[in-house]
């Protein structure tokens, strides 16, 4: 048994909590990626300290407590840094943005090594341009990285996640959380045999990339046939990406979303859903039905508003979405 599949039989598929992320899960990445997450919460929580450590006359002991956390992130970090960019996965997941975390990041490391041996007596403590760009480098990777969907969004959509809780309709704070290891393409590409580019986990990540396709009205075509014809098909509903994501985002539920948002309905679902637009019931109300509560002397039922339910499926475009309605606004016979 690979060892995809013997993370899957011990995974659960419930929203893991930030002390299990931050020990067990960052551990299946290695013992590196443990102690580089550590160092960053220690390095960040500190640095904000000595910020206000002129009134708080701890800067010493902060610059020490600072110091140590960086040289966890150092001994953690370069080799999960290089994990990363030597796994083909996470390449593919992560992007352009793998490689400007990476070298921000070693800016950061190496100034503020430079800095622990000056502090150290290991460097002359001659005036040095080390503490400038230790800072400089630090705000412009926290900015980039936050703008760029880096590791630092990362880490605060991952703590916004896990205070307001799993929601897949909130896509995008979905998508900040997402810790781009590529575990979930990896596991699919084992589990079905295709192709990394063929892989449903693959083409739902492609998808996430035009999200805001799904705003525009009408919805084009050929976003719809990627789902339609292509993605609901390939997709086994496995759920072996959730099993192995950090985050255990559902894609499988993901992908029933996209497919609502295009107005792909199940036939049996959508035969069920036509029938309470036309006659206001889920089931249809048959005359026997009718006569066999009449010899009960059961009460009528209420007559239904048929009229008022159209109204509000139309107003609130549950009719469109639910593919009663074609893209023109048309009654769907199919």
């Amino acid at each position: 048994m690979s060892e995809v599949f013997a993370e899957i039989t011990s995974s659960k598929l419930y929203p893991r909590g930030l002390i299990e992320l931050l020990f067990r899960w960052t551990f299946r990445k290695g013992f590196s990626s443990t102690l580089f997450h550590l160092g960053m919460i220690g390095a960040i929580l500190t640095a904000v300290l000595l910020e206000f450590s002129r009134w708080i006359n701890l800067g010493w002991a902060l610059t020490w407590t600072h110091g140590l956390f960086g040289l966890l992130v150092i001994l953690g970090g370069i080799p999960a840094l290089l994990k990363c960019l030597l796994d083909k996965y996470s390449r593919l997941v992560y992007g352009m943005m793998l490689f400007i975390d990476f070298i921000l990041l070693c800016i950061v490391m190496f100034s503020g090594f430079m800095i622990t041996l000056t502090t150290l007596g290991m460097i002359p403590p001659t005036p040095t341009p080390w503490p400038m760009i230790h800072v400089l480098s630090a705000y412009i990777w926290i900015l980039v990285s936050l703008l760029g969907n880096g590791a630092i969004r990362h880490a605060f959509a991952t703590l916004i996640l896990r205070l307001k809780g799993m929601e897949t309709e909130n896509i995008n704070l979905l998508k900040s959380a997402c810790a781009k290891c590529g575990r979930c393409v990896e596991a699919c590409v084992e589990f079905t045999g295709r192709a990394v580019e063929d892989s449903p986990a693959y083409k739902t990540f492609k998808l996430l990339e035009n999200y805001g396709a799904f705003s525009k009205k009408p919805i084009s075509n050929e976003l719809i046939d990627a789902i339609r014809n292509d993605l609901l098909t390939i997709c086994t509903w496995c759920q072996m990406c959730t099993s192995v994501c950090p985050i255990a985002w559902n894609r499988t539920g993901l992908i029933r979303y996209f497919a609502f948002k295009t107005g792909y309905v199940a036939k049996e679902y959508k035969t069920m859903l036509k029938q309470v637009y036309e006659t206001g019931s889920a089931q249809p109300l048959l005359e026997s039905e009718v006569k066999r509560r009449l010899k009960l002397k059961l009460p009528e039922i209420p007559a239904i508003p048929i009229k008022e339910y159209k109204v509000i499926m139309d107003e609130t475009n549950f009719s469109r979405a639910a593919g009663l309605l074609n893209m023109e606004g048309e009654k769907d016979v199919s």
